[in-house]
């Protein structure tokens, strides 16, 4: 705090007294003196007469810096026979200042004394060459000050030889707290695997088979049509089959005994497996022609309604389709350019 106001101070004519609690109206409470206390310390020490006061030995230094500076004794003389002329520039009380910071003279010496003082104290802590800058440039100035600056801290030993550890326990610790956070992740993800699993299981039941057991297959009725036929594809059973188990794989898929025209996979999850009841066993019938990739083959048989609609500024006309081996209500709106080209031989 003296090394802060000590630049604003210099340029003031002062006295340091000490004023006794009744006449210091304005004092706060620690620099207030007990009257028991005064009257001890006059027993012990005869009488309070000691006074503390800055003594500051880089003044002087300042001082000469400027002596063996021209550049600054040019400018002080011109400051002395008009103020005005140089901007920013100030002598006053026998000292130089730019912006109310001292100006540092031509010193090697004394500007590295000034940047040791605010770097390498235990007030600097061996900050970093920009903070160490900052500080400098609150009271001090001359050219060149932040190169120096940060050539001196670049060069500083102690930083030079404990940085790269500093760096190192900043990463350390910056790892471990990650590590902290993935641990405490995952122990919320396990809780809730956990609470997801329990509430799956209410609405799960153990299926186990052996071979030769007859299961029926539960299918998406309006995707898989390769194993029956239905004229209603939204009627159709969630089942098929039964179907005979051929063999077991691992604990949860089985094989089943399909039949030959099917475009399916013969391997399911348990899951889609549920047992047949009973002692009859209906087998699957043969299946009706299918595309290559397992689609029920459909074929227009008649054209319910018409309509003309507009796309891309041009007339098109559609067509209401009822398909084979299928009900009315499941006719689709068809382009009629694009029926007449996949069904040329199509007649309505």
């Amino acid at each position: 705090m003296q090394q802060k106001w000590l630049s604003k101070l210099m340029g003031f004519d002062y006295e340091i007294t000490y004023r006794s609690e009744k006449s210091n109206q304005a004092a706060d409470a620690l620099s207030r003196k007990g009257e028991e206390d005064e009257l001890l310390l006059r027993d012990q020490m005869g009488s309070l007469s000691a006074l503390s006061v800055v003594i500051c030995n880089w003044v002087k230094d300042l001082q000469t810096s400027w002596v063996q500076d021209s550049n600054i004794q040019q400018l002080i003389a011109e400051l002395i026979q008009n103020p005005a002329s140089h901007p920013h520039f100030l002598w006053q009380h026998q000292m130089l200042y730019y912006k109310t910071r001292l100006v540092v003279g031509n010193s090697p010496q004394l500007k590295a004394t000034l940047i040791k003082e605010h770097h390498a104290t235990p007030t600097g802590g061996h900050s970093g060459g920009e903070r160490t800058y900052r500080r400098i440039k609150q009271g001090f100035y001359w050219k060149g000050l932040k190169s120096d600056v940060l050539k001196f801290v670049a060069e500083c030993d102690i930083c030079q030889r404990n940085k790269g550890y500093l760096l190192w326990l900043l990463l350390d610790t910056m790892l471990r707290d990650r590590d902290a956070i993935l641990k405490l992740l995952k122990e919320h993800l396990v809780q809730s695997q956990h609470r997801m699993k329990q509430q799956a299981d209410k609405h799960r039941s153990e299926r186990v088979f052996t071979v030769g057991d007859w299961v029926y297959l539960k299918l998406q009725p309006f995707k898989q049509v390769s194993l029956a036929l239905r004229k209603n594809a939204k009627l159709a059973p969630k089942y098929f089959g039964p179907f005979q188990i051929l063999q077991k794989l691992g604990t949860v898929a089985y094989k089943l005994d399909l039949p030959s025209s099917s475009k399916l996979h013969s391997v399911f999850h348990v899951s889609l497996l549920k047992p047949k009841l009973g002692q009859g066993t209906v087998v699957q019938p043969s299946l009706l022609p299918t595309s290559p990739d397992g689609q029920l083959q459909l074929e227009p048989i008649a054209i319910l309604d018409r309509k003309l609609i507009k796309k891309h500024d041009r007339p098109f006309i559609m067509v209401l389709v009822q398909w084979s081996n299928s009900i009315p209500e499941d006719a689709t709106w068809e382009s009629w350019y694009s029926l007449q080209q996949r069904f040329p031989h199509f007649k309505p």
